[in-house]
């Protein structure tokens, strides 16, 4: 409370929460196998297991208050008051898994088809929910001279999510027996999993009352609010297996199979709301009155998938045509078989909602001592 002359009064509340999470799992696994037995050799096997599993969960709460109340009776009167508040989360996962496998075989007859097995998992869950308020509530009363007051409430609440997965499988088998050998055998399996779990809700409320007797009033009031939600997903699986065979007859074909299956779901929720209240009565002189209210809400999400299968199967063999398939062969031979299996699998939701309210009323009376003296009563 100021009795005569100026008053020059500033008020700030401040308050940020933060959380930041990264996350890197990394597998290499590598197989090799070599065999110069002579005969009646058995294939030697080879198995991958790997499992990556990733789970984060953020939560950030900011609330800023801040309350301005300025009595000013005589002279000029200056209040600034100002209310700032962030809430964030930023989470970072990524996965990278590497399986190799390699057999050779130079066993000349009576050989048993070298076995390749490999797996890999990955899943990643992300939960981030991001809260922020600001409240600036600001009164000011001047009974003669100049008035001239400043409020404002800022919020916001951003989440960001980045999801990497690859997987890279490379299985290579080669053979050579000359005669009554079994085919080799390969498989590959791939799952990737992420779920992104988003919530933001950013509020900001700036209420302003202004009374001045006389003089000139100059009010200048603002909210602004903004929630955010940012998520990204990518996903890579790589599969790869190569088989050859210089077996010239009584081959058994070798059987390669592959499987894919990617899932992605992503959910995002943003709710924003500025509400700026702005009162200002004036019973002499010149009013000027600034309201504003600004609200956003936005939802971003991005979800790449991409499967990339390859096989290949290879045998130098004599030319020779049996009865009952066209196709160049030695005899006996059993044809190779190859499987290739590929899932995808994205969902996203996202729910955005946006409120901005902006209320102003200015009342502003005659000079006559009547009028000044119902306002500074009042």
């Amino acid at each position: 409370m100021n009795i005569a002359g100026t008053q020059d009064n500033s008020n700030s509340a401040d308050s940020s929460a933060y959380n930041s999470a990264s996350t890197d799992q990394s597998t290499s696994q590598d197989q090799s196998s070599s065999d110069s037995c002579a005969a009646g050799c058995g294939g030697s096997g080879q198995a991958q297991q790997a499992s990556q599993d990733a789970y984060t969960d953020q939560d950030a709460s900011s609330e800023a208050d801040a309350d301005q109340y300025g009595v000013n009776t005589a002279g000029a009167q200056y209040l600034d008051n100002s209310a700032s508040s962030e809430a964030s989360n930023d989470a970072s996962t990524y996965q990278d898994l590497d399986q190799s496998q390699d057999s050779s075989d130079s066993c000349e007859v009576g050989c048993g088809g070298s076995g390749q097995a490999q797996s890999a998992d990955q899943s990643a869950e992300t939960d981030q929910s991001a809260d922020s308020a600001a409240y600036a509530t600001q009164k000011g009363e001047n009974v003669a001279g100049v008035q001239d007051n400043s409020n404002d409430a800022d919020s916001s609440s951003y989440n960001t999510a980045t999801t990497d997965q690859g997987t890279s499988q490379d299985q290579s088998s080669s053979d050579s027996c000359a005669a009554g050998c079994g085919g080799s055998g390969q498989v590959q399996e791939a799952s990737q999993g992420a779920s992104t779990d988003q919530s933001a809700d950013s509020e900001a409320d700036a209420d302003q009352t202004g009374l001045n007797a006389g003089g000139s009033q100059a009010l200048d009031n603002s909210a602004s609010s903004e929630a955010s939600n940012d998520a990204s997903t990518t996903q890579d699986p790589e599969q790869s297996q190569s088989s050859s065979s210089s077996c010239e007859a009584g081959c058994g074909g070798s059987g390669q199979a592959q499987a894919s299956d990617q899932w992605a779901e992503t959910d995002q929720a943003a709710c924003s709301s500025a509400d700026a209240t702005q009162k200002g009565t004036n019973a002499g002189g010149s009013q000027y009155l600034d309201n504003s209210a600004d609200s956003s809400a936005d939802n971003e999400a991005t979800t790449d998938q991409y499967t990339d299968q390859d096989q290949s199967t290879g045998a130098a063999v004599a030319s020779v045509k049996s009865a009952s398939d066209e196709s160049d062969g030695a005899a006996g031979d059993g044809g190779p078989g190859q499987v290739q299996d590929a899932t995808q699998c994205a969902t996203t939701y996202q729910d955005a909602y946006s409120e901005a309210n902006a209320d102003q009323t200015g009342t502003n009376a005659s000079t006559d001592s009547g009028d000044v003296e119902d306002l500074i009563n009042a």
